[in-house]
């Protein structure tokens, strides 16, 4: 019986993508779209901060309503991959990427987002949203 209710849930997520999820945004979330500067990263076991400045380059993430998360550094695409959000604990609403090993909770706070990894002595990024003209 065991065996039959493991091979039926690894047929259930075989093949199965974030793509195959279907890209719904929760309200609360929509304002997620759009693309965001960094201005610093926190933590770490040393309690590090990172600032561009420190690290002598840009970053920026970028949401789009089709659930596509973009990142780059000064300007050039680094990484692309697909993306939803789902309640975590507490209040908290949780990014998860594609091909990313740690989730992160979102708090968006007006024009800035915060993303903080779910795990011990990982990192908080803070991002601040980027006008356009």
């Amino acid at each position: 019986m065991r065996i039959a209710l493991l091979i039926f849930i690894a047929a259930a997520l075989d093949g199965c993508s974030l793509v195959d999820r279907g890209c719904v945004l929760p309200l609360e979330v929509e304002e997620l779209v759009g693309t965001w500067d960094w201005t610093r990263s926190t933590g770490g076991i040393i309690g590090a901060t990172y600032t561009p400045e420190t690290e002598g380059k840009t970053a920026a993430i970028e949401f789009t309503s089709d659930c596509q998360l973009r990142t780059f550094e000064n300007g050039s695409l680094v990484e692309s991959s697909s993306f939803f959000v789902r309640p975590g604990r507490e209040q908290d609403t949780v990014l998860v990427r594609e091909d990313h090993f740690v989730d992160q909770s979102i708090r968006l706070r007006g024009s800035r987002l915060e993303l903080y990894d779910y795990c011990a002595d990982c990192y908080a990024y803070y991002y601040v949203r980027r006008v356009q003209p």
